[in-house]
């Protein structure tokens, strides 16, 4: 909510949100087609990290409250020095951070077209 509010604050400052009020257009029209869409790429960046990065938490989580899952599995074969399992771990991981990324992207592009998927 913070990184939005500041974006929109930031995006409601610049010279076309002027330009729009001054030929006439409506608050809604300014907020929700030109400020809004501008604003939500940091917004979109950040929560696609916190996803990302939710795969890491998970390790801690796991292990602290005795949970079985891909972190605890993934603690347990670092004590146990299991190379196989670590490693298919950090591919799995590696994956769905990149698989995260790319769906980033094609939202990027969704969400502004100036930007272009080429």
């Amino acid at each position: 909510m913070r990184v939005m509010r500041s974006g929109m604050i930031e995006e409601l400052s610049k010279d076309y949100v002027t330009t729009a009020r001054a030929k006439g257009a409506d608050k809604k029209t300014i907020h929700i087609k030109h400020a809004r869409r501008n604003a939500l790429l940091p917004v979109v960046t950040v929560a696609g990290q916190l996803v990302a990065m939710s795969m890491e938490g998970s390790i801690a989580v796991e292990v602290v409250f005795n949970r079985h899952g891909i972190g605890w599995w993934l603690a347990e074969s670092a004590v146990q020095l299991d190379m196989p399992v670590l490693m298919c771990i950090g591919l799995f991981m590696g994956i769905v951070f990149v698989i995260i990324n790319l769906t980033l992207d094609i939202l990027y592009a969704y969400i502004d077209p100036r930007i272009r998927l080429t």
